[in-house]
């Protein structure tokens, strides 16, 4: 009898004890606060690894970019776009550069015109003059693509002769037409080759 009040005096019950972790045991956060863990700023604040910090790399970076477009402008090969890359575009570039195209002009004629009509009867008085001039930049533009379309022919003829008939010629035709109607000094790659100099 006394050996047993002992035991059951010294004996304390066992209550569970409550384990920290992120599932049972601890209070449901509020929805509010789960919201506010998930909500992520549009724009990080941190700047990307590979942007330039310093005043130095980005005068690094700015002069790469210009020695880059340096050598884009004079036709390196490993710097042009893709739409510009292969012998044949290099022909057909230097084709169009080598002729004095119609295209080339109409472009700043356009812009005379544009500007003569939205100044209208103030600076011409006459207006069968600028009904002459009307027409006669409808005849440049008529001009122009007659021009600009024997020219792609020209070009896809020469390059069959010089490249063989299996010579891929898809794209060429727009490629030819786009750059005869730049002016010559704002082509890009620019042009390498004088008037009258076609590639053989």
């Amino acid at each position: 009898m006394l050996g047993r009040r002992k035991t059951s005096e010294t004996a304390t019950p066992s209550t569970p004890v409550a384990e920290e972790g992120p599932g049972k045991n601890r209070p449901t956060p509020k929805r509010r606060e789960v919201e506010a863990a998930r909500r992520q700023p549009l724009v990080p604040s941190a700047r990307p690894t590979g942007k330039p910090k310093t005043k130095a790399d980005k005068q690094a970076a700015r002069e790469q970019r210009m020695e880059s477009r340096q050598r884009m402008m004079a036709g390196e090969e490993r710097f042009l776009s893709a739409r510009d890359r292969g012998p044949h575009r290099r022909f057909v570039r230097d084709f169009v550069d080598a002729r004095w195209n119609v295209g080339e002009v109409l472009l700043p004629v356009m812009f005379l015109f544009l500007i003569l009509s939205f100044l209208g009867n103030g600076v011409i008085k006459n207006q069968s003059v600028f009904g002459g001039l009307v027409a006669a930049t409808y005849v440049l533009v008529l001009m122009s693509a007659v021009d600009a379309f024997w020219m792609q022919r020209r070009a896809k003829k020469a390059l069959r002769a010089k490249f063989g008939d299996s010579v891929d010629l898809g794209g060429i035709a727009w490629y030819c037409v786009m750059r005869s109607f730049q002016i010559r000094r704002t082509r890009v790659p620019r042009a390498l080759v004088k008037r009258g100099e076609f590639p053989v």
